[in-house]
């Protein structure tokens, strides 16, 4: 077999497929045939490659033989099978083209049936001739993603892995390493699912969820680190290696709190997941202080997400459920947990008075008033559905919040609004208090003070006329 010249970094030599199809499927070839490009693997395909006056039984058969194709992908549905086994048009042209290459010595796993479709009966359609043969299974569209790195594996001869721009081989199959590579798979099949909500919920639930947990989890800092210079850098590393996963998980999570059929417990068994996950570290403390803020900023922009939404049920369920913690569980507020590498930087050098507010904000320039509004109304319910106003260490520290000077305040419709019953129930449901209980509280009447640094403002307070 001919080696190709162009190399990897790795020295890996692109791997090159031809496919063969009925058009019947050609729209879903193309996109096939171009996921594949963008994951470094050369493909042959008529629809971009045969050109007029080119003879096209010629071209499938110099392609079946040719030496520099490592496979040759024969993609099943219900017209190729129906015509390769009448041997009708070109189908059963390319099929009997096919039949002696498949039985020859040369190169058994050389031909790779795709099965694209199941009959009427839920049997795969494939044609005779390829009855024998193990395929790749893509018949569930919900499952496209685990299809697709199963058939990449292939490929390469994996023991189980635009005519856009040719791509670098996945560094799944360079590295063997996890990596956001299969996440972004599972997001872009989100996002094209926004028109069949129940598909994009399972694969929020199933399958997004589970792999962001793994994704998080290599977030923990195995090295040794000797000052506190080195322990930050470190820290700093872990959040911007994870901003593409981070920018993910917003724009899946917002997919799927608006989709109609969300269910809260999916993410609060998340977040019980992760503080358990940090709650449990070994030895250093601060090696988990990327994945404490990571998960302090989700929180957040799920709370956001349900206060732009109004979903004040699952907001109730999010602040009532208790979290896992080593061998006991805990109020929400404990996901607020400081990172203290962060802290012991800032103390070294003076620089903000809330350094994780500071950092929490560059992060989320263009999301700053929802996570500001969850940030303040999470100290609200958690003082006053908790702690009833006492000074005690759990209270959820509102981080955006506090400054060296006020910032501009977001507007935050719920509470500029207290007078419109509905508003004011919400909050009661939030707190667990009476109307009367709510209107005698210190956070309803006074302004609460954290020290030299900016506090909140009273509820009764909260408007653009009377805030100060």
């Amino acid at each position: 077999m001919t080696i190709e010249n162009k190399k990897s970094e790795s020295g890996r030599g692109y791997k090159k497929v031809f496919i063969s199809y009925s058009w019947s499927s050609q729209e879903w070839v193309i996109d096939l045939a171009t996921e594949l490009i963008e994951n470094g693997i050369k493909v042959v395909l008529d629809y971009w490659d045969l050109r007029e006056g080119d003879d096209k039984y010629k071209f499938m058969e110099q392609e079946v033989n040719d030496e520099s194709i490592d496979k040759v992908l024969i993609i099943c549905d219900q017209q190729y099978k129906e015509r390769a086994n009448s041997r009708a048009g070109g189908v059963g042209t390319e099929a009997q083209i096919l039949t002696p290459a498949l039985y020859s010595n040369n190169s058994p796993r050389k031909y790779i049936p795709i099965l694209k479709e199941l009959d009427d009966n839920q049997q795969p359609c494939v044609p005779t001739f390829l009855k024998t043969r193990l395929y790749v299974d893509f018949s569930n569209p919900q499952k496209h993603a685990e299809s697709f790195e199963r058939l990449v594996n292939v490929i390469y001869d994996q023991t189980i892995t635009e005519k856009p721009k040719l791509g670098p081989i996945p560094n799944k199959i360079l590295d063997h390493e996890a990596n956001d590579y299969r996440l972004r798979r599972i997001s872009i099949r989100i996002n094209s699912s926004v028109e069949s909500p129940h598909m994009l919920v399972n694969l929020f639930q199933n399958e997004f969820i589970p792999e962001m947990f793994k994704l998080l989890k290599i977030c923990d800092i195995s090295e040794e680190w000797h000052t506190i210079d080195e322990n930050y850098q470190m820290v700093m590393n872990k959040l911007t290696e994870f901003d593409s996963v981070e920018k993910m998980f917003k724009e899946c999570v917002r997919l799927y709190l608006r989709s109609g059929e969300a269910n809260i417990v999916y993410l609060t068994d998340y977040f019980s997941g992760v503080n358990k996950f940090i709650s449990d570290v070994v030895g250093l403390e601060n090696r988990r202080d990327a994945i404490k803020l990571i998960l302090m900023e989700q929180f957040l922009i799920v709370t956001g997400e349900l206060i732009r939404q109004r979903e004040w049920k699952m907001l109730k369920y999010l602040v009532e459920t208790k979290y896992k913690a080593r061998s006991y569980k805990v109020h929400f507020e404990s996901l607020n947990s400081s990172p203290m590498s962060i802290y012991d930087y800032n103390d070294k050098h003076e620089r903000y008075l809330s350094p994780v507010g500071e950092l929490m904000a560059q992060r989320n320039d263009k999301d700053y008033n929802r996570l500001w509004c969850a940030d303040v109304l999470l100290f609200y319910v958690g003082r006053l559905r908790f702690h009833r106003g006492k000074e005690d260490i759990g209270n959820w520290v509102p981080v955006l919040q506090i400054r060296t000077d006020w910032p501009e305040l977001p507007d935050f419709s719920l509470l500029d609004n207290l007078e419109i019953p509905e508003n004011m129930n919400v909050l009661l449901s939030l707190t667990d208090l009476s109307e009367e209980e709510l209107k005698t509280s210190k956070e309803y009447t006074d302004f609460t003070s954290f020290g030299q640094m900016t506090g909140v403002p009273a509820i009764s307070k909260y408007d653009s006329d009377s805030m100060f």
